[in-house]
Order: C-alpha cells, then structure tokens, then sequence
C-alpha cells in the first residue's frame, strides 16, 4: 500500500507541474513588420565546410611538376601566337612514342619540358584510272567505301571520273611535340642537343 501511495504522490506532483506550465507559463509575441526582416536560425544547423580541393594534375614524366587545375591544364594545351613548336618524330602505334619520351627524358635539358603526344591523321592521294570503281580502290587500299565518301565528300559513289583525285585514308600515327617554346634562339638551342645526342628535331613556328 506504501509502495502505491509514493507512486500517486509524484503523480500528483507531475500533473501539478504540467498545469502549472500549461496555465502560468510565458508566451512570447512576435510582432512582424514590413522593415524588420526576420532572420531565423535554424536548429542544430550543419557546419559550415571548406570547400573541396580543385582536382589537380601533374606531369607523368616530370615528378618536380607542381600540381595543376584541369582549366590551367588545358590552357597550357593551346598554341601561343608568335612561341614555337618542337616536333620530336612519329611512330606507328602509341605505345613506342611513350616508350621513346622515357628516352628522351634521360637528357636533362628534356626533363624541364612538357612532352605531348599527337594523333597525327594520314592520307595519301591517287588518281582515278580506266576500269576503278570506288569499291575496287577500297579494297585494294583496305579502306571501306564509306569512308572514301565521307573524305572525299562524293555525293554518288557509282559516279567517279577519269583522273579524279581520291583521298585515301591510312593509320593514324604518333607524334611527340612539345609546344609554346618562347623564343627561336631557346628552341634552337634544345634541338641542337637533341640533334647531338642522335635524336630527331623539328622547329614549327605557331602563327
């Protein structure tokens, strides 16, 4: 029976609270008005956080090379008006033109630059002889007739003329340049080492 008691007891005591809160409590009243803005902050509201770090890329050849963003990346990519291109040699698979910047990478005037390697698109001309057919030159060429239409833009491929000039397309090939060399006098200089130590070099100026 005690044991009951102590229990209506704190009943009591807890309802008493509750009514007391419910009746006596304070309420605030907010009072809106067109020049104050309200400002709310939110409950338990997340962290502010720093932003994450711009992916960045360094040279495959070069460990020294600081890390770039993708953007100065691809700017670096773009011909300068008035700098010089070094064309190094062309290969047949790209695989040996990786193979041959490890070589080139042994001078230490290479190291410093930024070697690239380009698809270098190949063609070669004929003229259309009596008795070809544009599947004929395909075939001997090893080429699809499709594409001889597509690089020579023929509107009808049963149509071909005499002497006609065709486009045949062959394997892409690699070529390893590196580009924006600023001055004639500096390029010449690194083909002249390359040239000394049994390398190809060719000098293009970027217009």
């Amino acid at each position: 029976m005690k044991f009951i008691k102590y229990i209506l007891i704190l009943l009591i005591i807890f309802l008493t609270f509750l009514i007391y809160r419910i009746v006596f409590d304070d309420k605030e009243i907010l009072i809106l008005t067109n020049n104050d803005p309200i400002r709310e902050k939110p409950i338990d509201a997340p962290e502010m956080k720093d932003p994450e770090i711009t992916p960045c890329v360094y040279s495959l050849w070069n460990e020294n090379t600081p890390c770039q963003s993708t953007e100065d990346l691809l700017n670096e990519k773009k011909e300068k008006k008035g700098f010089y291109t070094i064309r190094y040699a062309i290969f047949e698979s790209y695989k040996d033109a990786q193979q041959h910047i490890k070589k080139l990478k042994t001078l230490d005037e290479i190291k410093k630059l930024k070697l690239e390697i380009e698809t270098v698109d190949q063609e070669k001309i004929i003229r259309v002889k009596k008795g070809d057919t544009l599947s004929r030159i395909a075939a001997i060429h090893g080429v699809s007739i499709n594409e001889l239409v597509i690089l020579n833009s023929i509107k009808d491929p049963s149509k071909i003329k005499l002497n006609q000039k065709i486009s045949i397309p062959l394997s892409d090939k690699y070529r390893i340049i590196t580009i924006n060399m600023d001055g004639y006098k500096e390029t010449k200089r690194i083909c002249n080492i390359l040239v000394d130590n049994q390398f190809t070099c060719l000098i293009k100026s970027q217009e």
